[in-house]
């Protein structure tokens, strides 16, 4: 924990207090106690969903580049990383699960371009967003700008990543020859991977309304979801946490004509169920690991790179 951090922590918690205060809270917490508890545990699983979808992920395109993490190592490990993927911003915690498997080189490789593959899906769903609702013209030169910065951040990769690490780990055009290697074939199935689990992302929220007694216009909602997770990550703030909720309950109110309590109550929900599974995911995880792999993670710090 430093300094910068610590000031994402708080400038996270502000926005959630202005969150918290924006809608009426008593009444969205009313509204979050009289869920149907049923279809409440059915959107938590379609986060479990969301992980095996992410492991399977992980597995192929690291397959691809001839590392082979086995599914159902790739899988629980990416059970035992899903809580650090929502703490922490840009849910770059998620790649603590290049430390469990040899080959670390290459396997950061496979989590910077799921990285790539998912906020590509979301700025392109943003744009669409942005002619959907007819409105914030400017947001899409703001979207634009974001997007060239981050294709020339792209091509600067192996410098990024050198600067982060205070060493030269990785060598010029490092990734982009890695990339070379990847057939059409496993390229294909990695984008229709990214697509079903961002589908299913989504989809949760969609779920997690229904047990509110919302039925809600899922292509509205989907589209509303992934600007507010887009811009969450931007903001930098733990997971997105407050800066995702506001602008998710702000979309709902503007353009859905859901009350603020209701929308809130949505936005609350889903940030419940989705700390609870991850929790138990990552707990379920470990546990599994070290049965199946106590032997192997032993070994871990004597890994080749």
């Amino acid at each position: 924990m430093n300094k910068k951090n610590w000031i994402q922590i708080i400038v996270g918690v502000i926005i959630l207090a202005v969150f918290l205060k924006l809608i009426n809270l008593a009444d969205s917490l009313h509204i979050v106690s009289q869920a149907i508890w049923p279809i409440f545990v059915i959107a938590m699983l379609t986060s479990v969903v969301t992980q095996v979808l992410r492991g399977l992920r992980f597995y192929h395109i690291s397959r691809s580049i001839n590392v082979d993490t086995g599914i159902k190592k790739s899988i629980l490990v990416q059970f035992m990383t899903s809580l650090a993927g929502i703490a922490t911003p840009a849910k770059i915690g998620e790649g603590g699960k290049i430390l469990f498997f040899k080959n670390k080189n290459k396997l950061t490789f496979s989590f910077i371009l799921e990285k790539i593959a998912d906020f590509s899906l979301q700025f392109l769903i943003g744009f669409l967003a942005i002619f959907t609702f007819q409105i914030y013209v400017d947001l899409f030169y703001f979207v634009l700008v974001l997007f060239i910065i981050g294709i020339i951040a792209l091509f600067k990769i192996d410098k990024i990543l050198n600067f982060v690490l205070r060493k030269n780990e990785f060598e010029k055009g490092w990734f982009f020859n890695i990339l070379k290697g990847i057939n059409k074939k496993s390229f294909l199935i990695f984008s229709v991977l990214t697509f079903l689990l961002w589908f299913n992302i989504n989809l949760s929220v969609w779920v997690y309304a229904l047990s509110l007694g919302l039925v809600l216009d899922m292509f509205l909602l989907f589209q509303i979801f992934t600007v507010s997770n887009l811009m969450g990550t931007i903001s930098g703030t733990p997971g997105g946490i407050g800066s995702t909720q506001i602008v998710f309950t702000f979309m709902m109110v503007t353009f859905m004509g859901v009350s603020s309590s209701l929308a809130g109550a949505v936005a609350i929900i889903s940030v419940i169920g989705i700390y609870i599974i991850y929790t138990i995911l990552t707990l379920i995880g470990f546990l599994l690991y070290r049965r199946f792999f106590k032997k192997q993670d032993s070994a871990l710090p004597g890994n080749n790179k």
